[in-house]
């Protein structure tokens, strides 16, 4: 039990990825509400830091350089150097000793890392839903009812270890002005004379993000199935319609908006996470696969229309407390699986345009 009237120092420990991140924040948030003097440190890795970069409840970001060591283990002459880097972020990580840490991931590396932070008391989850041999690293095992329970309420769960009522409570991301004013001013140069999205005399923006990660590739849906739902949408419900990129992604993007006409417009590029973060808060929907951009419009109360194939969106969907979701899956038999790649991905070429449109109109049809 934590006292709520001490500082105690707390690393919170959720590495990776954008999604899972995103699921923690609102028991960061909770637990930062129910623990307002505890210092907490927030432990995660270079590809996913851009998300918490300058929150306010976080004390002190730290970040794991996966993908910074990873190329530097495959070159030879920097292995020195990474040793040193290593010695470093170690010494970093155990600076002052940590009274808690509560372990997120679940998995070998990151009951490694708790170990290593020198805290005494390491909370996880208990098997099966810890990996690994995670369990075998941390001092105490929260139990979770089943398997199927969906990522955001699982790290809920994971309070009750420290006598916390695991409630919902809606994160804010750390955007700034800055933030706010590219958002503002995209729209304005996309769709003029119709300024920002919100107020009932303005069409309905509706976001398309049809990117994924190149890990997630085989999650995509087809760049002419967006261009379908984009012209149905505008015909349908006069909606401005954006199509959103990020690094690697143009492309993709621009796939969309020539195969809709004049349905669809390209977002211009943002310069960080956090500003597609501020433009997607604009939305009055938006639709997309299991993707990053997906989970930050739900976390932030913006209704999704959600195309999912191999993931169960019983456990991974935007969740229903956090914005109105509509989920649409093929119905294939196969779906969902425990695959990371597929050559015939037919759980997502046979998701139908039509059915995706209609749910985009029944939840445009509440606005």
């Amino acid at each position: 039990m934590v006292d709520p009237d001490t500082s105690s120092r707390i690393l919170f420990l959720r590495l990776s990825a954008l999604g899972d991140i995103l699921f923690a924040l609102p028991a960061f948030t909770r637990l930062r509400e129910a623990l307002p003097k505890a210092h907490l440190t927030w432990l995660v890795d270079d590809r996913s830091q851009g998300i918490l970069a300058g929150h306010p409840g976080i004390d002190e970001l730290l970040v794991f350089p996966r993908k910074k060591w990873a190329d530097q283990a495959r070159r030879p002459l920097e292995w020195l150097t990474l040793l040193r880097e290593v010695r470093t972020f170690l010494a970093s990580l155990r600076h002052e000793p940590f009274d808690l840490c509560l372990d997120f991931q679940g998995n070998l590396k990151s009951g490694l890392l708790g170990r290593l932070s020198g805290s005494q008391d390491r909370i996880g989850f208990a098997p099966p839903i810890c990996k690994e041999g995670n369990h075998l690293l941390t001092t105490r095992q929260q139990k979770i009812p089943t398997d199927k329970v969906h990522r955001l309420e699982r790290d809920l769960e994971l309070l009750r270890a420290l006598n916390i009522t695991p409630e919902f409570r809606r994160p804010e991301l750390p955007l700034s002005e800055e933030d706010h004013r590219f958002s503002r001013s995209a729209l304005l140069a996309t769709f003029p004379g119709t300024g920002s999205p919100s107020g009932s005399q303005r069409p309905p923006l509706v976001i398309l993000h049809p990117g994924t990660s190149n890990f997630g590739e085989f999650k995509r849906w087809e760049p002419e199935n967006f261009a379908k739902v984009a012209r149905s949408l505008k015909e349908e419900r006069e909606c401005r319609i954006l199509v959103t990129w990020g690094p690697g992604e143009k492309e993709l993007a621009e796939r969309v908006v020539s195969e809709a006409g004049e349905a669809a417009c390209l977002s211009p590029k943002t310069s960080s996470l956090l500003s597609l973060c501020a433009l997607i808060r604009q939305a009055d929907l938006l639709i997309a696969a299991d993707t990053g951009p997906l989970h930050i419009a739900s976390i932030q109360g913006v209704p999704v229309v959600a195309l999912f194939g191999p993931k169960d969106p019983s456990i991974y969907a935007p969740h229903p407390i956090s914005s109105p979701v509509e989920v649409v899956q093929s119905g294939v038999a196969c779906s969902p699986c425990k695959f990371r790649q597929c050559d015939i991905r037919i759980c997502m070429t046979e998701i139908e345009p039509q059915e995706v449109t209609a749910r985009a109109s029944k939840i445009l049809a509440l606005l």
